[in-house]
């Protein structure tokens, strides 16, 4: 990993409590050669530790827009020659309709606020005017959902796990996997950042028969769900 190690989420990398909830829960599964789907990898943190998992048999797709975050991305994938092959970059928003959207972002990965980047039609902790009075601007980004995929991009492998960290967007995300969710029926682990979200997400899952269960909450009231497919 590149980045500054003195910063608070950087420390917590370090010393092995940064999402120790999720990397506990992921490595109970039986990983080796599977296909996971990083839907917003930041600086890809958790597309190494996955990419370590599957193996060389297995695939990691790290689908992140922020390009101050690709670059720490793929600057971190080329310093790790043994997964570089294991891991590749997608620099789309995942969400459910293909286009393009206004997407807000901070170019600063340091101070961990390039994490807090987000479409505009994400339903998002704060409100819009506290993201600009902290620096963030606006870009145009690629939209593609799930389902399309093999048409819009080149990826064949369907999920077998699926992270979703995407501020706000996750029932956006959903929404445009249902074929894909339907068809594979792959592990979720998301965050979800609001109660619309909550509601929606909910909703939508428990529509596709997948049992939920919180893994994770956080104080500012985001939490982190893992789903899985009910057995019939």
């Amino acid at each position: 990993m590149y980045f500054d190690p003195t910063g608070p989420w950087q420390s917590k990398i370090i010393n092995n409590t940064y999402d120790s909830f999720l990397f506990k829960r992921i490595s109970q599964l039986k990983m080796e050669g599977k296909i996971v789907y990083d839907i917003g990898a930041h600086i890809g943190f958790h597309s190494l530790y996955f990419a370590r998992l599957v193996g060389p048999k297995g695939k990691v797709y790290a689908f992140e827009p922020n390009p101050k975050n690709i670059e720490r991305l793929n600057l971190i994938r080329e310093k790790n020659p043994d997964i570089k092959n294991i891991i590749t970059v997608c620099d789309v928003a995942v969400s459910n309709v293909s286009g393009s959207e206004t997407f807000s972002m901070s170019d600063e990965v340091e101070s961990g606020r390039s994490s807090g980047s987000f479409i505009d039609t994400a339903d998002t902790i704060w409100e819009r005017s506290a993201f600009a009075s902290r620096g963030f601007n606006e870009i145009q980004v690629k939209t593609v959902p799930m389902d399309l995929f093999k048409k819009e991009l080149p990826i064949e492998d369907a999920p077998d796990v699926i992270k979703i960290d995407v501020e706000g967007a996750e029932s956006l995300v959903l929404s445009g996997a249902k074929n894909t969710l339907l068809e594979k029926k792959p592990i979720i682990f998301l965050e979800v950042h609001s109660m619309q979200n909550m509601f929606d997400v909910v909703s939508f899952l428990t529509s596709l028969s997948y049992g939920l269960e919180i893994i994770n909450k956080e104080q500012d009231g985001r939490c982190f769900i893992e789903a899985r497919p009910k057995k019939l």
